[in-house]
């Protein structure tokens, strides 16, 4: 087994224990185990649809809804998702997952704006301000 496919594993097998999680309504545990996930695979669009399930669970429905259609267009190969990565990571801000927002402002590979990743930044280094 190559090093690609040990981490792939291991990928799948974090995202099957969360499901596992939020089957058995762990709702906590299944989020950090996904966020968690997330933030070290920020690629991995299963993990943003599972995000959306459990957001989903913990009656965050507008959140589930974002994530699932940012999920479906993070599988597809358009690149042009800005308004969408700048509604999820708000509505992310709002409950207060800052890291899963920065995460999504700051991904490489797709188009945002620079108004909208300033702005959101801004928003960001307000909340966290206060809370501190």
């Amino acid at each position: 087994m190559n090093q690609a496919d040990s981490t792939e594993n291991e990928n799948l097998g974090a995202l099957m224990q969360a499901q596992k999680f939020l089957d058995d309504g762990q709702l906590e545990e299944c989020l950090q185990l996904v966020k968690s996930h997330w933030l070290n695979n920020p690629q991995d669009t299963q993990a943003c649809a599972l995000l959306a399930r459990v957001m989903n669970e913990a009656g965050h429905g507008d959140l589930a809804g974002k994530l699932e259609r940012l999920s479906g267009i993070l599988n597809s190969d358009d690149k042009l998702v800005s308004t969408e990565l700048f509604e999820s990571s708000h509505a992310l801000i709002d409950i207060r997952q800052h890291d899963l927002a920065s995460m999504l402002l700051n991904s490489d590979d797709k188009l945002v704006s620079t108004e909208l990743f300033e702005s959101s930044h801004a928003l960001i280094d307000i909340r966290q301000h206060d809370l501190a």
